[in-house]
């Protein structure tokens, strides 16, 4: 089993959710529209929404959902689904708030935990959390992009005495640190 990870950045335009690869968005203009363009729409209450969605490994799958209010509030949604039969692991998602320069101005992170589906369906498993950005951030932000991984990389040989072998799960180097 190998680490795999994978980044998209998301864009909000005119009520539309739109996928740019990284190699297009480092070309395109900011794909956040400012604050003022989004309260002009309307409500002042009208939230701008992101979505992104990425193969993991085979047969795993991670979701991004961010609603972003205009007094900065973001609900970040990770979402994951696990189709291998035995193969249970740790989830992550990492969620981006970006600058014009592409700068990062806040990230956050998102664990969840799921086994395998052991022959029936897909195992899904979501965690939602609510952040607060200041106004200074929500006025910087340009792009919000997502990256979804696993922290288990398979096993790894911990010991081996007296024809005895100890395994353990060997961590994935690119995982974020978990608190």
């Amino acid at each position: 089993m190998n680490s795999c990870s994978a980044t998209l950045v998301i864009c909000w335009v005119g009520g539309m959710t739109l996928l740019i690869p990284l190699e297009v968005q480092a070309k395109s203009k900011c794909v956040v529209p400012p604050i003022e363009k989004r309260e002009a729409k309307g409500s002042s209450a009208q939230a701008a929404r992101f979505h992104a969605e990425r193969n993991i490994d085979t047969h795993q799958v991670g979701y991004g959902d961010v609603s972003l209010a205009p007094s900065g509030l973001a609900t970040i949604t990770a979402t994951f689904s696990n189709g291998k039969k035995i193969a249970g692991n740790k989830f992550y998602a990492v969620t981006g708030f970006f600058d014009r320069d592409d700068r990062l101005i806040f990230s956050y992170v998102q664990w969840k935990g799921l086994n395998g589906s052991f022959g029936g369906k897909a195992r899904e498993g979501s965690v939602t959390d609510r952040v607060q950005l200041s106004p200074a951030e929500v006025r910087r932000l340009c792009r919000i992009k997502f990256r979804f991984g696993t922290r288990d990389c398979g096993l790894e040989l911990i010991s081996f005495k007296k024809n005895t072998l100890t395994f353990s799960t060997a961590e994935c180097r690119n995982a974020p640190k978990r608190d």
